[in-house]
């Protein structure tokens, strides 16, 4: 009778084990949640493809040197063409830093800032500084003046950025306000929402 009770209780343990591992056990981590769904914009609005108006991807068009021409534009362009160098090639140091010296010099259109911002957020993000992505993606997703062409990405880069800082709460907030109709990255929010 003894071995019937200690066989029962093992045979319901192990029940329960397997059903924890199959309902808790299966799902990613949210690293891995965000490393199979971040990537650097690449200059295109990915729901469209359309060609975006800032586009980092592009060749930059000036020499690697300051130009002889020192009027404030012609520095202006050269920082925004470095900046945009640096970008490419995965040097985000470099990209914020000129993409700053751009903005703060003045030479740069309303719109263009909240283009550059933008991008400031995605290389701050692939730094791993979740703290000012916040930020800069908090800000740009709220912006209902549509300073800017990237609200929609914004919206779905902050749900990243709370993702990757383990902020669940908030990602899952944001992530359901991307999964709404109509959003270009309404499949991707609510695919992640099966897996928090």
């Amino acid at each position: 009778m003894k071995i019937k009770h200690i066989f029962a209780g093992i045979l319901i343990l192990g029940t329960i084990a397997a059903l924890y591992f199959y309902f808790f056990g299966n799902k990613p981590s949210n690293e891995m949640i965000f490393e199979q769904n971040f990537s650097t914009f690449l200059g295109t609005n990915e729901a469209s493809k359309s060609p975006i108006p800032i586009n980092p991807v592009r060749t930059a068009t000036t020499a690697i040197i300051p130009p002889a021409e020192s009027t404030p534009a012609a520095i202006a362009k050269f920082m925004l063409d470095k900046g945009i160098r640096a970008y490419n090639n995965s040097d985000f140091t470099e990209a914020i830093h000129q993409f700053n010296s751009y903005i703060n010099s003045g030479e740069a259109q309303p719109k263009e800032i909240g283009e550059l911002r933008f991008y400031i957020g995605v290389a701050t993000l692939a730094k791993g500084n979740t703290t000012e992505a916040e930020k800069i993606f908090a800000d740009l997703a709220n912006d209902s003046g549509r300073k800017h062409t990237f609200q929609e990405e914004a919206q779905w880069y902050l749900a990243l950025t709370y993702l990757k800082a383990d902020n669940i709460s908030q990602a899952k907030k944001q992530l359901k306000k991307v999964a709404k109709i109509g959003h270009p990255y309404e499949e991707k929010a609510k695919h992640i929402l099966t897996q928090i």
